[in-house]
């Protein structure tokens, strides 16, 4: 092998090595797309129907523009062998396992959940039956090679068997003890039981499907298993991690995939190998099996499908939650957690007068909690303790850690160009430019990490109308010139309330009598401030006892307002460091979605586009943009837009080329410069996707 035909090679099995091994986890609110954007994952490459981008031959297109030209690179990188399809890992299959390991509990569940006059008896029985009735048709052709002489209870034990096997040995061996049963279980079996008790309970109450197993994955993040009866069960912290086990021995079992669909005999004559494998998860709920999964692997991405609140509700109401719109609100309680939270601390102090007639659903969800009603306890302790964060859905939290958010307007097209310009630079980094839109909120996602506040941070960009960037901005407090910005991060509860580094806090803060009998009456009649703060700093371990002054202030005057924040938001920095001739028909970046005010500032700057990663529950678009409910904003008004595109760690990954192009092309032994005549023969091989059109 001469030198040219080694630096081929070698370019080629460093790409190789990238498209061998991809694991994609989505996230998103139900009704968003997670579940369209996993068929398109699983789809071949002649199913996506790419459409084929190119200028009129000849001719100057005017209309041929950047965004066209990156899509037909990403058009012929992926029809050129590089797209293959993903395999996909439901985590309601993961979380149907749990259930096979105790299907008893599995009809007290559903007592306790369903709607009365909705009951229905033996369930387990009609599971069995509908999989029975499935093993004898045509589709189950291929399961008998495996099963056909199981019964349902032969296939439980071996579901139990396997994962403790998995968690055991937490690999697969050529021992023999993971065997192509095993894979077919995993990969068939269950999704098919799966989809049998999904038809079961959408046949009881079409709200009841997704209650069920929004409440079995809170029961297995608590307590590590399936039960019905936590009584006597203590919740341990290692429970939280459970699925996310699951779902990792699962890529683990995909792994060895081409050697466990070997006969026994090919088997045996052969080693065991790891397969080139590409996995999309839909969906992850929770923030920490997400992080998990990505301490794990490298080639990690979790992508977040976002869309318009008024589309997504539009949808569910008419594809799944005819009946009833409190039932799609308690969905989203059960989705994001923090809120939930807020309305049942609301709903304990005056249960009888805070739902309407209409909202019955939510009355009932709340009122489980309140009466500690199982497994509604678990979010009732959730809620008290705080962990709401580790062991239930937290939708939230996943979509702002995503490493790509997708803005998904319903359109089958346009989602599938976005995944496969993702996966392409996931294979090829720096493939394609990022757009301007990434560009600027990658920006803005480093101007947040400026911010010292302890409850979120937030950044901004503000650009002109040709997107040239004008100013930055992050939330941080005000300061005089001479002084210096403290922000809330440095400042110490204890340093407060001793009156120590007197420059870091305010004169309400040191003098005001209300405010400092205030904070001597936290700590109760039973509890010195020494034996407090001492607890605390065993808690914190060098941590810093920050504060919230907001927090505080709001709670000694019993008011929510937001005016009496230390800090700028990073919007209004942004801004002010603008002038209006920069700002008109500009765009405005933030992290995190406008509130009421900086909205309106952003109006008076003239800009035209507002575009955020994080939503904000506020009256932004309906009070100061003025959209009617439903409506799109009509030409020239301001538009608030969720973000597509790649952040963090992702912009740099997905952007960063391995090699200058420069570079890559002569060492795959293309060059346009005469210093290297070609003189061998060059045998034309025509693309198989466009038969030679490309």
């Amino acid at each position: 092998m001469n030198q040219k035909q080694y630096s081929e090679c070698a370019v080629e099995k460093i790409f190789e090595e990238r498209e061998d091994f991809l694991v994609i986890a989505l996230t998103g609110r139900i009704g968003s797309g997670c579940t369209s954007a996993s068929e398109i994952f699983s789809r071949e490459t002649k199913d996506l129907n790419l459409p084929h981008v190119s200028p009129e031959p000849g001719k100057i297109d005017k209309n041929f523009q950047n965004q066209q030209r990156q899509e037909r690179i990403i058009e012929k990188f992926a029809k050129a062998g590089h797209w293959k399809p993903f395999d996909v890992i439901k985590v309601r299959d993961i979380l149907t396992s749990y259930v096979l390991e105790s299907l008893d509990d599995f009809d007290s569940l559903i007592k306790s959940l369903v709607q009365p006059g909705n009951s229905r008896k033996g369930i387990k029985q009609e599971i069995i039956e509908r999989y029975e009735n499935w093993m004898k048709s045509e589709e189950a052709v291929e399961v008998k090679k495996y099963f056909d002489n199981y019964s349902f209870e032969d296939m439980i034990k071996l579901n139990r068997k396997f994962w403790e096997i998995m968690e055991n040995n937490h690999h697969i061996s050529q021992n023999g003890e993971i065997t192509n049963s095993h894979f077919c279980l995993i990969t068939v079996v269950i999704p098919r039981i799966s989809r049998i008790i999904r038809e079961i309970l959408l046949e009881m109450d079409s709200f009841l499907y997704t209650k069920t197993y929004q409440s079995i994955g809170n029961i297995v993040r608590t307590y590590g298993r399936f039960i019905v009866s936590a009584e006597r069960v203590e919740a341990g912290a290692e429970a939280i991690f459970s699925v996310a086990k699951r779902i990792n021995y699962v890529i683990k079992l995909y792994r060895k995939k081409e050697w466990l669909l070997l006969d026994d005999e090919k088997q045996k004559g052969s080693s065991m190998h790891s397969s080139s494998v590409r996995i999309v998860i839909d969906s992850i709920k929770n923030l920490f099996e997400a992080i998990y999964l990505r301490d794990r692997y490298s080639a990690f991405y979790m992508l977040a499908i976002s869309v318009d609140e008024n589309k997504r509700q539009e949808y569910l109401r008419d594809k799944e939650f005819e009946r009833d719109r409190s039932c799609l609100q308690v969905i989203d309680y059960c989705e994001r957690p923090s809120e939930a939270r807020k309305v049942y601390r609301e709903y304990e102090k005056e249960p009888d007068k805070f739902f309407g007639n209409n909202e019955t659903e939510l009355k009932d969800f709340f009122k489980s909690i309140s009466e500690d009603v199982y497994p509604f306890s678990i979010w009732k302790k959730a809620y008290e303790q705080g962990t709401y964060t580790f062991n239930l859905q937290d939708v939230e939290a996943c979509i702002q850690n995503a490493d790509i958010f997708i803005n998904n307007d319903k359109s089958i097209g346009e989602l599938t160009k976005i995944i496969v310009r993702y996966v392409c630079l996931m294979m090829h980094p720096g493939l394609v430019q990022p757009t301007d839109d990434e560009r600027c909120m990658q920006i803005a996602q480093t101007a947040k990490l400026n911010s010292g506040c302890i409850s979120r941070q937030v950044g901004a960009v503000v650009c002109n109308r040709t997107s040239d960037i004008v100013s930055i901005g992050w939330n941080c407090p005000a300061a005089n010139k001479n002084s210096e910005v403290i922000t809330c991060n440095y400042r110490n509860f204890s340093d407060c309330y001793e009156r120590n580094d007197q420059m870091a806090y305010s004169y309400l803060e040191k003098e005001n009598k209300k405010f400092r009998q205030y904070l001597q009456d936290m700590f109760g009649e039973n509890n010195t401030y020494m034996d407090v703060m001492k607890e605390y700093r065993e808690k914190l371990r060098g941590i810093p006892m920050a504060y919230c002054f907001k927090d505080l202030y709001c709670d000694m005057v019993h008011n929510h307002n937001q005016v009496h924040t230390r800090s700028l938001h990073a919007e209004e920095m942004a801004l002010q460091n603008s002038s209006k001739e920069q700002t008109d028909g500009g765009s405005l970046y933030t992290t995190s979605c406008s509130c009421e005010l900086c909205a309106k500032k952003a109006l008076y700057y003239g800009i035209r586009r507002i575009i955020y990663v994080e939503p904000y529950q506020g009256i932004t678009e309906e009070h100061v943009l003025g959209f009617p409910d439903g409506s799109e904003p009509e030409e020239g008004q301001m538009k608030v837009e969720l973000f597509t595109g790649a952040c963090h760690r992702a912009y740099t990954q997905l952007y960063s080329p391995i090699f200058p192009l420069k570079d890559e092309l002569e060492m795959r032994g293309v060059c346009f410069t005469k210093k290297e005549k070609r003189t061998e023969k060059i045998e034309r091989k025509e693309c198989p996707e466009c038969n030679g059109a490309c």
